[in-house]
């Protein structure tokens, strides 16, 4: 349900448009393309020395979502900051707050790269 109280009509409507598309391009080819796109993220996020990442360095423990803290800032301020650069992410909604991020398949490569760009600057 959204705010307003009606379902996500648009997100439904689109759901067989959706698992078409992921059908044509093979589940493998799917999952490979975001891991590489999350590696990339990934990659990126270590080199930032005013980020710390979160998330596990052991590729079987990982996710297609990266939590990451940017030094000396509260997460839901960088969230905030990076809103206002266009860029999507998320905090954890646990007792601890992290920044998250993923890469769904949509994302393309410059994408990444200004969202890193955005979250160096934090």
């Amino acid at each position: 349900m959204t705010p307003g109280g009606f379902h996500s009509f648009e997100n439904r409507w689109a759901l067989a448009e959706a698992f078409d598309f992921h059908q044509q391009l093979g589940r493998k080819a799917v999952a490979a393309r975001i891991a590489g796109l999350t590696d990339r993220l990934r990659d990126g996020l270590h080199e930032l020395p005013n980020v710390r990442l979160v998330s596990p360095d052991d590729a079987q423990l990982r996710s297609a979502i990266v939590c990451f803290m940017a030094d000396r800032m509260d997460p839901r301020e960088a969230l905030d900051r990076l809103r206002i650069e266009g860029v999507h992410a998320s905090t954890t909604p646990y007792r601890d707050v992290f920044l998250r991020a993923g890469c769904p398949l949509w994302v393309d490569e410059r994408g990444i790269d200004r969202a890193l760009a955005a979250i160096g600057a934090l």
